[in-house]
């Protein structure tokens, strides 16, 4: 059976990054997900079916379908004694939760605690069950229904305004250790709680159970969340000893040069110890080099332990090396070796590397521990100070060692000794007990009947909730099976939750190959970037969104999208039009291409721009003295984008790797000759 579905409509869904079914694909997911295999020709790029199905699902019968087809239908326009006829044919139905839900849901006003607990039974592993409660407290909670508010949750919520509800309500039923204790917990934050939690907060406070201490500590949590009308609030409730201090420390946010003063300061109590630490992390972030100076009078001078005194000395070595300060840099080196921090040690290092200070880059990665040292990074340039140092012969055994990884590093190595790249590849295989059990699985199925019923945003919260109550055997089942459907990103997202690093298969999917090829001919780029890119940018969750409003396979701007548009005179039509792989790798390749061209054909600089926008790199690379193109990318000041030119040119090789282009080299001459 051949089918050619090549128009889909759209549909509103949740806003986030992560695992996503939807649009062209879903005939052919429904299908298959349903235990029947076809060819599916159409704009997704999948590839023919031919397997014998990972896992076995119920098929719904047609009547039961068009029981709950119109069920829906009948509840949507509120004919509920309709409605109530078809649902009771429909207890077997993988998605009478839903039918379920939503009756009870447009009802809450209505519904009884009793209703919403058994409700939460039977949608147990779905996502629905926190849903409805939610929304229910939420409404009784304000109501000031205690009794019902504990029948609909026995355990705290998570939010904070219902956890505020919650301790409200223990009270109220009489476990005041429960409710006092919730109080106090919720209480202590750096940040302003939400209007519900002010009678219990009040009711806290009049049991007598609000300290001086507590005031103080959660004072310390404002002042670093730099709450100043809280912290000033706070400040004025403190009584005795306490208040003098609570108006020292609000005085010194305001000021912290003021520590500079030492005689008003040389009480060695904890709570001046504490505003002492304050000030300085504070003064540190605009002047490290006078919080340095004032630190040292002060170690000396109180007793801070040596668990504080280090967590000290981290705040002042990072923002030393944040804001490159001379003279904070000098007390930093000085300090760094004894702290044991790898993070802080790789900050300076990347400053020593800029500075291709080969001598005193060696002592800086001699001072990581030796599991970071060990790390094909770290190894590398371990190998390029010997080289540094005439010593070829120990640099090449050392590149040699990491040679047969799988990683930018590695593959580094591998072509200066002009050695085979390596995938590093350990299949995984179906664990026929896994299998079985996922074919009995409710949630499964739940997402089989969701994709059938075109209720995508459904169908995807399932499949996260299936994987987290998934075992690992199970999850690379699961994995196989998306694979088998072609639900790339499903494949990626089910194999990282197990950690199966070395699947190559499930990991690297060979993904809309067709699309990829057409767009990389047209413009004259290797479709192995392309693919590298969008299995970088979106894992090839063609619905990916990202917080700054990116969107699909390859993660485009609307705006950007809109240009390039233009620039190749293709009629743009909106933003929808970029979940569609064709169009979104149309639009990718041509913006990939432009961008090459921008930096002559040099890869380096046009993926570094794909992530941080050209107007970055250019500012880079006007930045300090020239580079060698590894150092370049190693000291990218973006960490984000540091790791993402490292990862797509990795995930290039890999991509080549499984293509078969045998000749292909990660870096090309005219990038590793660069100058940057």
């Amino acid at each position: 059976m051949t089918f050619n579905f090549c128009s889909v409509s759209m549909y509103r869904f949740s806003c986030f990054r992560g695992p996503f079914l939807h649009g062209s694909q879903l005939l052919r997911d429904t299908l298959v997900l349903l235990g029947l295999s076809l060819l599916f020709v159409g704009p997704s790029s999948a590839e023919p079916l031919s397997s014998p199905a990972i896992i076995k699902l119920p098929v719904i019968s047609d009547s039961q379908q068009q029981h709950y087809d119109q069920a829906r239908s009948a509840l949507r326009k509120g004919k509920v004694q309709q409605y109530k006829q078809h649902r009771q044919q429909l207890d077997d139905h993988p998605l009478a939760i839903y039918l379920d839900y939503h009756y009870l849901n447009d009802r809450v006003r209505s519904i009884s605690a009793n209703q919403v607990a058994d409700f939460m039974a039977r949608a147990d592993g779905s996502p629905l069950a926190y849903r409805l409660q939610r929304r229910y407290l939420n409404y009784i909670g304000p109501k000031r229904r205690w009794r019902d508010y504990l029948t609909a949750s026995p355990s705290e919520p998570t939010s904070t305004e219902l956890r505020c509800y919650y301790h409200r309500a223990q009270l109220q039923q009489g476990s005041k250790e429960v409710g006092y204790n919730g109080a106090e917990s919720l209480w202590l934050s750096g940040n302003s709680q939400p209007k519900a939690c002010d009678v219990l907060f009040e009711e806290w406070y009049k049991a007598g159970l609000r300290t001086n201490e507590q005031l103080w500590k959660r004072m310390l949590l404002v002042f670093d969340a730099r709450e100043r009308g809280l912290l000033s609030y706070l400040s004025r409730k403190l009584s005795g000893d306490y208040h003098e201090y609570g108006q020292t420390l609000w005085s010194v946010y305001n000021n912290p040069k003021q520590i500079k003063n030492y005689r008003q300061f040389q009480r060695d109590s904890g709570e001046n110890r504490a505003i002492i630490s304050a000030a300085l992390r504070k003064l540190a972030r605009v002047a490290p080099d006078q919080a340095v100076k004032y630190w040292q009078h002060y170690q000396q001078a109180l007793s801070f332990d040596t668990a504080h005194s280090a967590d000290i000395d981290k705040q002042l070595i990072r923002y030393a090396y944040v804001r490159n300060n001379k003279k904070a840099i000098e007390w930093a080196d000085s300090r760094l070796a004894e702290l044991s921090s790898d993070d802080l040690t790789e900050r300076r290092i990347r400053q020593l590397l800029k500075q291709q200070d080969w001598p005193a880059l060696e002592i800086a990665i001699g001072s990581l521990s030796n599991e970071r040292q060990q790390t094909e990074r770290w190894q590398y340039w371990l190998a390029r100070i010997e080289q540094q140092k005439g010593l070829s012969e120990a640099a090449n055994q050392r590149l040699q060692s990491i040679a047969s990884g799988r990683n930018y590093y590695s593959y580094l190595a591998a072509q200066q000794l002009d050695l085979d790249y390596q995938l590093a590849n350990v299949p995984s295989s179906v664990d026929a007990v896994a299998s079985e059990q996922l074919s009995q699985s409710k949630g499964l199925a739940r997402i089989a009947a969701l994709m059938a019923a075109d209720q995508i945003g459904d169908a995807n919260s399932e499949w996260i909730y299936l994987l987290r109550r998934s075992s690992d055997p199970e999850r690379i089942t699961l994995s196989h099976y998306a694979l088998q459907q072609g639900w790339w990103h499903l494949a990626i997202s089910s194999a990282i939750r197990a950690q199966a690093w070395d699947a190559i298969a499930l990991r690297f999917p060979i993904a809309y190959q067709q699309d990829f090829e057409q767009f990389a001919n047209m413009r004259a780029v290797d479709e192995t970037l392309l693919m590298a890119i969008a299995r970088r940018e979106s894992s090839y969750n063609r619905y990916a969104r990202s917080p700054k409003n990116a969107r699909g396979l390859m993660q485009l701007m609307p705006a950007t999208a809109k240009e390039t548009a233009r620039q190749i005179n293709l009629r743009y039509r909106g933003v929808s039009s970029l979940y569609q792989p064709n169009t979104n790798i149309r639009l990718g390749s041509a913006y990939i291409k432009r961008l090459l061209k921008r930096f002559n054909q040099n890869r380096i600089l046009a993926i570094a721009s794909y992530n941080a926008g050209p107007h970055r790199i250019n500012s880079w690379l006007k930045d300090d003295m020239p580079q060698p193109f590894d150092v370049w990318v190693e000291t990218i000041p973006f960490r984000e984008t540091r790791d993402y030119v490292q990862a797509v040119l990795a995930y290039q090789v890999i991509y080549a790797l499984q293509t078969g282009q045998a000749d292909f080299k990660m870096l090309r001459e005219n990038e590793l000759d660069g100058v940057y």
